[in-house]
């Protein structure tokens, strides 16, 4: 096997493994664990109680994995990694869950894209370019499936990840224009509250 294939390979593993657990149904996840965190008194029967397990969630696991590419800062597995992240937000989300699915997709966006700056990521022009592709493709899906509520807290997000990037001397441009082309959208199908959202999060985005 020549290098060009062990280095596919290598990309291919990774992102099946990423797929697999990303498509983990959330009523298959283990929820079972005795947390005293979230109960206010216990029986002593109930700290015998077997399996005393937590709950793994897909997105925490995936969230630890791409942590670790990012430290060791690879470019394509990162970019990878966000790709099937991002995917698996599109394929779970409707009308029902946009809001709670958005929060818990995007609140570990932005840590992700902390952790990023935190290191001083070798390709930081590199991975911003890339996400600010990403957030635009996915604002147009959340719109032309008229996902209204799930679009605002979604580019509630984005904006804050777009005010960081902007504290760390990263060019806003290409998001800017994304938000442009969105808020116009959105006002031609007539939501004009999501459009108005687009413009002030965009006139404030750098600020």
């Amino acid at each position: 096997m020549d290098k060009i294939q062990l280095r596919t390979q290598f990309y291919d593993e990774f992102v099946a493994n990423l797929q697999q657990i990303l498509a983990t149904p959330t009523d298959q996840v283990q929820n079972n664990y005795l947390d005293l965190g979230q109960v206010k008194q216990i029986k002593r029967e109930e700290l015998a109680q077997v399996p005393d397990l937590p709950r793994n969630d897909p997105l925490e696991i995936v969230f630890e994995l791409l942590s670790a590419e990012i430290q060791k800062e690879h470019l394509q597995k990162v970019s990878l990694g966000f790709n099937e992240y991002f995917k698996s937000y599109l394929r779970k989300i409707n009308e029902e869950n946009a809001e709670t699915l958005t929060h818990q997709y995007f609140q570990k966006t932005v840590c992700l894209f902390r952790k990023i700056l935190a290191i001083n990521f070798c390709f930081i022009q590199e991975i911003w370019l890339y996400l600010c592709s990403c957030f635009k493709t996915i604002g147009l899906f959340l719109l032309e499936q008229n996902l209204i509520q799930g679009s605002l807290l979604y580019w509630d997000y984005i904006a804050k990840i777009g005010n960081i990037a902007a504290r760390h001397s990263l060019h806003t441009q290409q998001l800017q224009r994304s938000m442009r082309i969105l808020e116009v959208q959105a006002k031609e199908d007539g939501y004009e509250e999501l459009a108005a959202t687009l413009n002030s999060l965009r006139i404030h985005l750098e600020n």
